[in-house]
């Protein structure tokens, strides 16, 4: 009895000891999380993604309950049918912005589509612009004979430059459709032919290759599935990866992990040596991070600009002394004086000048010498 009475409080330390191993286990399997892009902790992206949608919650449900009590509708920018993805007032979109330390030294106005394993725009639902060389009636004929169903309407670009060339048009044709799509043989000309306008709203068309006849489908659905990445020459690339609406927080998450590859090798400076931070945010929501670069590293890749003989001429640098009255007056005496006081070489032209008349004198008086003579 004394033997089992003895055993038994080593049995009720090892229960005891049980919380404690699994909570090393538990922080063994955290350490060992499989990061996205070997940078990013999926855990800290979902948190972040979560935090999101019970903000948009949230906001829904004081947003109806605001209207309940004043007995008035929604205003327009509250209506659900302004969150559709893509939409220039979408409030549901999901974009990952990301800040660099150094600014690209180039813009280029060619986007660039990243496929996402949850699409961004259902081909389905949403409505796609296609703009093809011309003539357009070949490729309204050709689509649906390869079953594409994603395109709603095809415009060549001699239309484009005619019908589409007013202000209004274009602005009304940017309206009417979520994604534009171009046929790469004439995505050079769509910068000038659409305007500034569209390049502000982030439609600018994705160029597609429609050559080849038989990948033409694959190569449309892809495209309107895919999010699009538009370069620029500030310190911030903002990319759409989902919608709140539309995908759960762990779909967010593996859009996350695809994008983040196919997005670094397109910055600038080495991709990840470059940046400086990630967040997350919506359309009305604030930044959220999810990974931060670290501080020892933070300006790490950037040329240190050190021109120790300009800093040293700049020290040395002083601002000339005013000149007094007295030098004033002085230099402007010698200013007078200077016209009077001829200058050597006009001096030897003064005393050439001087015998040239000299010898002219002579020579004249001989020669009346000689006619006296001769009259004599």
């Amino acid at each position: 009895m004394a033997k089992a009475s003895a055993a038994s409080p080593s049995t009720s330390s090892r229960v005891k000891k049980a919380p404690r191993a699994s909570a090393e286990a538990s922080k063994a399997s955290s350490s060992s999380e499989k990061l996205l892009d070997g940078h990013v902790a999926p855990s800290q992206a979902l948190k972040a993604f979560k935090a999101l949608e019970s903000h948009r919650n949230k906001h829904k449900a004081s947003v109806a309950e605001a209207s309940k009590d004043s007995g008035k509708s929604q205003l327009p920018l509250d209506a659900e049918a302004d969150d559709d993805v893509g939409g220039s007032r979408s409030e549901d979109t999901v974009y990952l912005n990301v800040a660099i330390k150094r600014l690209s030294p180039t813009k280029k106005s060619k986007p660039h589509q990243i496929p996402l394993p949850n699409p961004l725009h259902d081909p389905k639902t949403s409505s796609v612009c296609l703009i093809v060389k011309d003539p357009q009636r070949h490729y309204k004929d050709l689509l649906p004979t390869l079953g594409v169903k994603c395109v709603h309407r095809v415009v060549g670009v001699s239309k484009l430059k005619g019908k589409f060339a007013p202000y209004e048009a274009r602005r009304q044709l940017l309206e009417d459709y979520d994604v534009f799509l171009c046929d790469d043989r004439v995505g050079a000309l769509m910068p000038k032919l659409l305007g500034s306008k569209w390049q502000q709203s982030k439609k600018m068309p994705l160029s597609v290759n429609l050559v080849q006849t038989r990948h033409i489908k694959a190569r449309l659905e892809k495209a309107v599935a895919s999010s699009v990445y538009h370069s620029n020459r500030g310190s911030n690339i903002s990319l759409a990866i989902g919608s709140i609406k539309r995908h759960t927080a762990e779909q967010l998450v593996e859009n996350l992990g695809t994008v983040l590859p196919a997005l670094m090798r397109k910055v600038p400076y080495d991709g990840w040596k470059n940046v400086q931070a990630l967040e997350v945010k919506t359309g009305r929501s604030a930044s959220l991070p999810v990974w931060n670069g670290e501080l020892a590293k933070r300006w790490e890749g950037i040329k240190e600009q050190r021109d120790d003989s300009e800093d040293s001429e700049s020290e040395e640098e002083e601002p000339a002394p005013k000149p007094s009255k007295a030098a004033k007056v002085a230099k402007a005496d010698k200013a007078v004086e200077a016209p009077a006081a001829a200058s050597p070489t006009a001096t030897k032209k003064s005393k050439r000048s001087s015998a040239g008349e000299a010898d002219e004198a002579s020579e004249s008086a001989k020669k009346t010498k000689k006619a006296k003579k001769a009259a004599a």
